[in-house]
């Protein structure tokens, strides 16, 4: 049987949970840290106040956009030395999770309503993209130009095959919010959620299959390097890292972090992405950070 590893970490980065629509600004966030060394040392970057940051996506080394609170969106095109504004008029809806394929085509969700807005020219113009669902989508993923997924409320998930112009409504099998989605290739990919829910496809998102995560704590991200060296983050400082049913993976040394003592109370949770080193028996093309 499929096997998730947990793990608990002492450090890395924190994420501010999304609080509720009555809660009043403003919010202090510290925006994007940089690191030339496998995370050893950070420098702080931008710092932006009175908003908060729920995805960040860079498409190569050179080009990265962030999305967040009241529809805010930022941009750079010199890994994170500058970063401009840029806007995809969502009427001040927050937005969650952007992707891009390339420097000038990407997709970004959010409060929308089902909406997925597009563009094709870097962020400088947004145009929507109806769907079959009127849910809050919170997280959205491309594989190449034409075939992505988005997921959301209610166990959401819809899927496209032509850039977003027509999108389709898969069943997930589960009811609990989908936080984020991510195909390593066109038919495999993991969705992750709320009461540690992880779910697998094999057939590019036709169907899907429930795993057991071992945890009940609400999960916030997937990141796959491959397809089969792969973690999810969530709540408590928590890492689930994925053991194939018939491969042996070697455990990523996370090189003696800090000793902190972490309860349930802390609640502190980590970020999307996690820089590792040490990583064994991989395959494919390397995506570790350098």
């Amino acid at each position: 049987a499929v096997a998730w590893w947990l793990v608990y970490v002492f450090f890395f980065f924190l994420m501010i949970r999304r609080p509720p629509r009555s809660t009043l600004f403003p919010y202090t966030t510290l925006f994007r840290s940089h690191t030339s060394d496998g995370g050893d040392t950070w420098t702080e970057q931008f710092y932006i106040s009175d908003f908060l940051l729920h995805s960040i996506f860079f498409s190569d080394d050179k080009y990265g956009w962030v999305v967040g609170s009241n529809g805010i969106m930022f941009a750079t095109t010199d890994s994170g030395s500058t970063w401009f504004p840029q806007y995809a008029n969502s009427g001040g809806e927050w937005l969650y999770s952007v992707s891009f394929v390339d420097h000038r085509t990407g997709w970004t969700v959010g409060d929308l309503q089902g909406l997925v807005y597009k563009t094709t020219d870097g962020g400088i113009n947004w145009y929507t993209q109806n769907t079959p669902i009127p849910m809050t989508m919170l997280s959205v993923f491309f594989i190449n130009n034409t075939m992505g997924w988005a997921a959301g409320y209610d166990g959401s998930i819809i899927k496209t095959n032509n850039g977003g112009s027509n999108w389709s409504n898969l069943f997930s099998g589960v009811n609990s919010q989908l936080r984020q989605i991510q195909f390593v290739n066109k038919t495999e990919g993991w969705a992750v959620g709320y009461n540690g829910t992880i779910i697998h496809s094999i057939d590019g998102g036709d169907t899907w299959e429930v795993q057991n995560s071992g945890t009940n704590y609400d999960l916030y991200s997937v990141d796959f390097v491959n397809d089969t060296t792969g973690w999810v983050v969530g709540d408590n400082g928590i890492i689930l890292k994925y053991v194939p049913p018939t491969t042996i993976i070697d455990w990523c040394n996370l090189q003696d972090p800090p000793e902190y003592e972490m309860t349930e109370d802390d609640s502190v949770d980590i970020l999307s992405r996690i820089f590792v080193d040490g990583i064994t028996n991989q395959s494919g093309p390397d995506r570790r950070a350098t």
